[in-house]
């Protein structure tokens, strides 16, 4: 791949194809700021570092299957499956 500046779109659907380096670079734009927001909510690094992981697998599997659809910036997409990650592991250690 060249050194062009790609497309999330774009990355994505190199990924759909095969191009294992480009989700490299798709969650290389975003790790930090999902790091950060996860960390913010659950305020503990553990966790944080579970559900990080848990979202991008998440990512990973949705992308692999086609369900992801651009309704906007994946950003904010990646972002909802985390939140939704936190709300799940908060009612989990509720119970």
């Amino acid at each position: 791949m060249s050194n062009i500046v790609k497309s999330d779109r774009e990355l994505i659907e190199r990924y759909q194809d095969g191009d294992v380096h480009s989700f490299e670079l798709l969650i290389g734009r975003y790790q930090k700021q999902v790091y950060s927001y996860i960390l913010t909510l659950v305020k503990d690094k553990q966790l944080a570092d579970d559900v990080f992981q848990d979202t991008f697998m998440r990512v990973v599997m949705q992308i692999r299957n086609h369900h992801y659809t651009e309704n906007g910036k994946f950003s904010s997409w990646v972002i909802r499956i985390a939140h939704n990650l936190i709300i799940d592991s908060t009612r989990q250690r509720r119970v």
